[in-house]
């Protein structure tokens, strides 16, 4: 019999998001959470331990952005730690970190750890407020076809970087290598990231000028700069 009360639509796919892989990568990490705090107070490399609380922050900020801000594109895999594109990329580069913390013959700096410290900590805020005033307009993967929902954003921290999500990344990257004290791996990220963001910058505003927002994007390219080394 029908009721008359129309079903509520889910505000995100199920068919995208496994709940169960959801609960698992949150228990896992929770876990992980766990030892690092005991760690923190039991370890040798308390700044190594820092890296890696960081690390779970940014998992999980980018799975409750997308879910709050991006529900249309949200899945399983939008934590970022596995199933999407450059994972691979990613944790060679965190584990070349690690080898570098272990065995590196420098001491550690406080003062340029905690400098590096909170520079990681505005790079994810930055990418925070990046995903939440873009809204549905941001994603994970650069979109190709303008829909409905597609806004160009030009306000907030849209008025200070046009990339301002991948500037925050590397505000991140950037300030975890310091936090570490880790300099060899800092100039790679530094020019491993040049080479990503370039590449990937020149394509998406090719996209963004081209197919979704033609004049008015480039206005705003003349306006605001990416500040991306």
């Amino acid at each position: 019999m029908n009721s008359g009360v129309n079903p509520v639509r889910p505000l995100y796919s199920p068919s995208k998001v496994s709940l169960i892989e959801v609960f698992f990568v949150c228990f896992a990490l929770g876990s992980l959470l766990v030892v690092d705090l005991w760690a923190l107070f039991h370890s040798n490399y308390v700044f190594l331990v820092i890296f890696f609380l960081t690390l779970k922050v940014y998992f999980v900020t980018e799975f409750f952005n997308t879910a709050s801000y991006q529900p249309r594109s949200v899945t399983s895999k939008s934590f970022l730690i596995y199933g999407s594109r450059g994972n691979q990329e990613f944790w060679w580069m965190q584990m070349l970190t690690v080898v570098e913390v272990l065995f590196k013959p420098w001491g550690e700096h406080r003062l340029t750890a905690v400098i590096g410290a909170a520079i990681a900590i505005v790079g994810l805020y930055m990418r925070h407020l990046a995903m939440k005033q873009c809204s549905d307009s941001f994603n994970h993967y650069i979109a190709t076809v303008r829909k409905p929902h597609h806004k160009l954003v030009t306000s907030g921290v849209y008025a200070i970087s046009r990339h301002p999500s991948y500037l925050g990344f590397w505000l991140y990257v950037i300030g975890t290598q310091l936090l570490l004290n880790t300099y060899t791996n800092l100039v790679l990220d530094i020019l491993i990231l040049h080479y990503f963001f370039t590449k990937r910058i020149a394509y998406e505003e090719w996209m963004l000028v081209n197919k979704f927002y033609g004049q008015d994007y480039v206005e705003y390219q003349k306006r605001v700069g990416v500040y991306i080394p």
